[in-house]
């Protein structure tokens, strides 16, 4: 069988199955034999469920028949991120300890895209407990880039993006606690949403200041990845902090205001990345949008976030690894450690940093739309190098997710050597619905300027 329909989108592919030209079983078979022919070079699950994925295809193609269709997403693969329940199949957090860790239910989001008609075909790898800079663990081993295996698709949500990338699903879901939808995105000419804290539900509760480690839609064009947020996102009566953003949709013609800055807060962006970026935000002024550099003094929520991601890991790996570090990645046992080691004055500080850093997004947000920055600033390392061997900068991402705002990583072009660049949009809290909506505006000016 033909693979060749896994490099459409979720809209072309939508289309086809309503007009009656293939089923959704058809659509998962041309989905298997890619996977079958892609993954063992790439390495991006870590467990596939063919058997319960060609039950639920066939049961949605008896739908179809009778004219009943389960949603926007009906019949379209999906891949889910290894963080998130699937019932019937372990969550391991790309955890060796946690392999036999069977799931009982569906995550929230999980069972809306469900509900919408996505086919679920297996879990995506991740580091072990998406604490690490590279796809790998030791379960499974590690997930490489389909445009250059040689190459790392970062973390968190690599095996998410690389699934992506090499048409093996159609959609994916990730998670970001400090640019993990969007580095790997980045680096894989993929779009990833990192939105809202809150916007889409996931834990039960969480003791942060704001939601920290959050669910992210991932995809191959920003449609898809909007029809698939609008599934995602919205209140959910089990998690009292969860909320949707409000719907209101910009013009697209309209020209916006736009702050960039290839070196945000003095991240040191690679020559390369700056001059493939500075011809996007040409092609995107030319478009008419009013482009002014500008960066917001927010440099110091760098610190603040590292405090931030250090209470997360001690409190979601925390549990899991208490007395038996030995077993877990140094990564994993090394982030616990240091959450252990916070004091009241280091909470207290980033909490400070955080609510001066917000006023001065408020402010920056009065006057500008979006903002416009690289999503990474090097290019992808090797997909073999340590964890402990990265020397990245990742401020472009870890500035932002301690103040609760939506950032997007769009493609925006190639490097000399055809790997992607990420051009990064952030917007202000609750902007999510406008933000994937400009996005979309500028996807066919970056995609040949």
């Amino acid at each position: 069988m033909s693979d060749e329909l896994c490099d459409h989108g979720a809209a072309d592919l939508s289309a086809l199955m309503r007009a009656g030209r293939i089923g959704a079983a058809e659509l998962l078979e041309h989905h298997i034999v890619r996977i079958e022919r892609r993954n063992p070079d790439i390495n991006a699950f870590t467990a596939l469920c063919f058997d319960t994925a060609r039950q639920t295809a066939i049961r949605l193609d008896r739908d179809a028949a009778r004219g009943e269709w389960r949603g926007p997403l009906h019949g379209l693969p999906y891949a889910v991120k290894d963080t998130f329940d699937v019932e019937g199949l372990p969550t391991t957090f790309g955890s060796p300890v946690l392999a036999d860790n069977l799931a009982d239910s569906d995550a929230i989001h999980v069972s809306r895209l469900r509900a919408a008609g996505a086919v679920i075909i297996g879990k995506s790898n991740l580091p072990e407990f998406a604490l690490g800079c590279q796809t790998t663990n030791r379960l499974v081993g590690t997930t490489r880039n389909p445009i250059d295996p040689t190459r790392s698709v970062a973390g968190s949500s690599g095996g998410a993006a690389a699934a992506l990338a090499a048409g093996m699903t159609v959609l994916a879901d990730g998670s970001d606690l400090g640019g993990s939808t969007r580095i790997p995105a980045a680096w894989t000419g993929t779009v990833g949403l990192r939105p809202s804290s809150g916007t889409i539900p996931w834990k039960a509760g969480s003791a942060m200041p704001v939601e920290l480690h959050v669910p992210g839609p991932m995809a191959r064009t920003v449609a898809d990845l909007s029809t698939m947020y609008d599934v995602m996102q919205g209140a959910h009566p089990d998690r009292p902090g969860s909320w949707s953003p409000e719907r209101v949709h910009q013009q697209s013609e309209r020209p916006q205001r736009l702050a960039w800055n290839l070196a945000p807060c003095g991240a040191k962006t690679d020559p390369e990345i700056t001059r493939v970026l500075s011809g996007a935000l040409q092609a995107i002024q030319r478009q008419g949008h009013a482009l002014e550099e500008f960066c917001p003094d927010i440099g110091d929520m760098v610190r603040a976030q590292e405090v931030f991601r250090r209470l997360n890991a001690l409190m979601e790996a925390g549990p899991a690894i208490d007395g038996r570090e030995l077993q877990f990645a140094r990564p994993v046992s090394r982030a616990v450690l240091a959450g252990k080691a916070l004091s009241s004055e280091d909470i207290s500080r980033a909490l400070r940093i955080q609510a001066a850093s917000w006023e001065k997004l408020v402010q920056a947000f009065e006057t500008f739309d979006f903002l416009l920055w690289p999503t990474t600033t090097g290019q992808a390392y090797s997909a073999d190098l340590a964890d402990g061997a990265i020397d990245a900068d990742w401020t472009p991402c870890t500035l932002t997710p301690g103040l609760g705002i939506p950032a997007l990583s769009l493609p925006a072009g190639r490097l000399d050597d055809g790997m992607p660049v990420g051009l990064q949009i952030l917007g202000p809290r609750g902007s999510d619905f406008r933000l994937i909506e400009f996005a979309r505006s500028l996807e066919a000016v970056l995609i040949d300027f």
